[in-house]
């Protein structure tokens, strides 16, 4: 039997039944076609899983009762914040959904200098909610039960603000591997550049906070490809994927 998990920001209690929201409950009842007496898995980042049944659905209405609560931890032990040079499309969705794939636990988009990103602040708006529904998404499907933090887009100047035991910036023209004394930290911040990575000035101005600019190897990347491979080498140094 298979087992359907939807995330729902409402408060759940056991052995009570609750109407879901007009977006989960169109996944499970438009979407996925599920009836009534049908099991259903819902997490709210209490930390675990309800479990429930479906109770009453139609008409992109839908009811469930919470039967009992699993405790699960499936987060990494690394607290990572990616800073993601934002980038055009499909390459930005594909780099925040690797990311929480991944388990990264925050994420902030930076504007850089490289950036091919010009939208007004009601596109972006609009941008920062197809965002979130795709780190909504990523959670359902690689079964974490915490959503990781999406923040406003920042400037490069400013996102150098954010502390954190280390701070990496992963340029294509360093020389320096990333080494696991550097990257075991329990709480690390990632830079990755946008289409045609960082400039100049924004490495020198990484230099001088003490950030280390560090390589991941001898190829070009592109920038979702980066994104994935310095989440993966991070996590494999500091956090779960031993």
């Amino acid at each position: 039997m298979r087992k359907i998990r939807i995330y729902t920001p409402q408060s759940l209690t056991l052995n009570s039944e609750v109407e879901l929201d007009a977006g989960p409950a169109h996944h499970v009842g438009t979407v996925l076609r599920m009836g009534a007496g049908e099991e259903l898995i819902l997490f709210n980042g209490d930390k675990g899983e309800y479990h429930t049944t479906i109770s009453f659905s139609k008409k992109g209405k839908v009811s469930v009762q919470a039967n009992s609560f699993s405790e699960v931890n499936r987060e990494s032990p690394l607290k990572l914040h990616l800073f993601q040079g934002l980038s055009k499309g499909d390459h930005m969705d594909f780099s925040i959904q690797k990311a929480v794939e991944l388990g990264v636990s925050e994420i902030t988009p930076v504007f850089c200098a490289r950036s091919q990103f010009k939208m007004d602040a009601k596109r972006l708006e609009k941008k920062l909610q197809h965002w979130q529904q795709i780190i909504i998404s990523a959670a359902q499907q690689s079964w974490r039960c915490e959503l990781p933090k999406l923040n406003t887009p920042v400037s490069f100047a400013d996102s150098l603000e954010a502390q954190a035991e280390q701070n990496i910036i992963f340029d294509v023209h360093s020389t320096q591997a990333l080494e696991k004394s550097a990257a075991n930290h329990s709480s690390i911040n990632c830079w990755i550049g946008p289409e045609g990575g960082f400039s100049t000035d924004e490495v020198a101005q990484s230099r001088n906070t003490g950030m280390l600019v560090a390589s991941l190897g001898p190829r070009i990347l592109r920038t979702e490809t980066a994104t994935v491979a310095a989440i993966s080498l991070l996590q494999y140094f500091a956090g779960d994927l031993k």
